[in-house]
């Protein structure tokens, strides 16, 4: 007599598991879904990102070592306008400036006269970019003076110039892959690219 409770036990048991299937088949579904997420797509997105916030470091880095350099310029020439004197070494000759740097620092730049064309080199001193000694060149134009800072390079690019500005001064910033230049000066800005354009003619 208890076979059929039995059979019906088994029975229910039977209908029981066969009714959790479908519960398993639904969640079958979600789960494919979920490991079918593009796991190689998202990668790429994060590596793309980081990329990018590379170069924005890179690029943030780059213009606030320029914005200091051109802030050391701008406070090195505001000094010799205060200086008893602008200049270390006076001579309009560069076969005198060039030897002074030389012997004081290991180094100097290009230094013609310009004087026929209206800027006339008056001599040079030693100034402080980084924390290292680098030659400057001392030119006057009418009653203006200006100071152009020659920071060595090493395999460096050449670069066109830049109008810049800094502490009130005009500014023109340029390489030529030997030196990077920065030239200074309270005259107007087309007077200072005219004397930039003439030194770098000058200098090749």
């Amino acid at each position: 007599p208890a076979l059929p409770g039995l059979i019906a036990g088994a029975g229910a048991g039977q209908r029981r598991e066969a009714g959790t299937r479908p519960s398993l088949a639904r969640r079958s579904p979600r789960a494919s879904r979920f490991g079918s997420f593009d796991w190689r797509a998202m990668a790429a997105s994060i590596m793309i990102s980081a990329v990018l916030a590379s170069g924005a470091t890179q690029w943030v880095m780059f213009n606030g070592a320029e914005d200091g350099l051109a802030a050391a310029v701008a406070s090195g020439h505001r000094r010799s306008l205060l200086a008893a004197s602008p200049i270390d070494i006076v001579s309009s000759d560069r076969h005198t400036v060039k030897p002074w740097l030389d012997a004081r620092i290991g180094v100097s730049p290009p230094a013609p006269d310009l004087a026929q064309d209206g800027f006339a080199l008056i001599g040079g001193r030693v100034e402080v970019m980084s924390g290292r000694p680098v030659p400057a060149l001392v030119y006057r134009h009418r009653e203006h003076l200006i100071t152009l800072v020659a920071e060595p390079q090493q395999g460096g690019k050449t670069t066109q110039p830049d109008d810049l500005s800094s502490g009130g001064f005009s500014m023109v910033h340029w390489s030529d892959g030997a030196f990077s230049y920065w030239a200074i000066s309270d005259m107007e800005r087309p007077e200072l690219d005219d004397f930039v354009a003439r030194f770098r003619k000058a200098a090749v």
